[in-house]
């Protein structure tokens, strides 16, 4: 297959990257992913390789043919890992969005973001079967796949079977890329032809964010707990500390890709938005069209009129903040936050429940 062109936008969580997805959403020259990626994890998050590398060496059967192996270069030193198609299978189903396509081939409709407007789903026309079809076909193979590779098989074939069309491959895949620095890493280390957009966030602004979604409803207890408690609770479980190690770390490594990584700050794209709109166009060296001016949701334009993610930011901190909050986040930046790791997981039993963190940062 040949190299792909691809778009990876990662940020902060928050940050705004589906906000610079739907700002890429209708150009002429980019393949926009509907859904975020869910497929990088498998070979850079040591506990998921973990698990794969235990199911080959205890599933793989001699007795397939070699047609139904997969066999895969390490991220973790090894050459390569093998693993059959069955349960190769099973671990996409488990870590990505194959089994989600599955079931809106099955409707017939694909959901659309409820604050984009009244428009609940669109005409997904999509031959499921094919696509399963396709990949096993071009992904199981007797040669050593990369990881990109990979990659690579799966939203090339997305693309071909949506549209009915082979794949241009002057055209970009652009996809929301998982909350994680060291995915980043592992994509700009490892996949060329690869333009990464980072999304970043004031400190604030990140911290109202995470804890507007919990009282959304999201974890346990979360409905009836305020904001400042919701604060509180994100510094004391070293999250809040998190983002900021985040911060720093990803200034060092805008240094160090240059050319390949663009940094973005989300209060600096809605108020220089034109200016932004450039940067991004150079980067990614597309032309400026009229799509990049309005937000999208594969291909459905925002018809919210409530919502404008490019003009305005939604949760503004100075609307939500008093002056209370304004000193605990104000005293943490300045001195930091020391936390006892002994207390942290008998906090969040306590107060939110087990999927505070796994859900938190995803």
């Amino acid at each position: 297959m040949s190299k792909v062109k691809k778009i990876m936008i990662f940020g902060m969580p928050g940050s705004g990257k589906s906000t610079v997805s739907a700002v890429l959403d209708n150009h002429s020259l980019i393949y926009n992913s509907p859904h975020a990626d869910k497929i990088l994890p498998i070979f850079y998050d040591k506990s998921i390789m973990k698990a794969v590398d235990e199911m080959a060496h205890k599933f793989l059967s001699k007795k397939l043919e070699k047609n139904n192996i997969l066999h895969i270069s390490n991220y973790f030193g090894k050459s390569k890992f093998s693993i059959n198609s069955i349960n190769f299978l099973n671990l996409i189903y488990s870590y990505c969005d194959y089994s989600r396509t599955e079931s809106y081939a099955n409707c017939g409709w694909w959901p659309v973001p409820q604050y984009s407007g009244d428009q609940f789903a669109l005409n997904f026309n999509f031959n499921f079967d094919k696509y399963h079809s396709l990949i096993k076909e071009r992904i199981f193979s007797d040669d050593v796949k990369s990881p990109e590779e990979v990659w690579d098989i799966f939203y090339v074939t997305f693309f071909e079977v949506y549209t009915n069309k082979k794949f241009n491959y002057e055209k970009s895949i652009s996809i929301v890329a998982p909350n994680s620095i060291e995915g980043m890493k592992f994509v700009l280390d490892n996949f060329k032809d690869t333009k990464v957009i980072f999304l970043n966030r004031d400190f604030k602004g990140l911290m109202l964010t995470s804890s507007l979604r919990r009282m959304g409803g999201w974890f346990d207890n979360s409905i009836n707990t305020s904001i400042e408690d919701n604060i509180k609770l994100l510094i004391k479980c070293g999250y809040a500390k998190r983002l900021l190690d985040d911060m720093e770390e990803v200034n060092i490594l805008k240094n160090k890709y240059k050319g390949q990584l663009l940094t973005l700050d989300l209060n600096d794209l809605v108020d220089k938005y034109d200016d932004n709109i450039i940067s991004i166009a150079n980067f990614l060296d597309i032309d400026i069209e009229n799509s990049l001016y309005y937000a999208s949701y594969f291909g459905y334009r925002y018809n919210n009129k409530n919502y404008d993610p490019i003009s305005k930011i939604g949760d503004n901190a100075d609307e939500y903040f008093d002056d209370k909050i304004h000193a605990i986040l104000d005293s943490f930046m300045e001195k930091g936050f020391q936390y006892k790791k002994a207390n942290l997981y008998s906090e969040l039993r306590k107060n939110i429940g087990y999927k505070f963190l796994s859900g938190i940062y995803r």
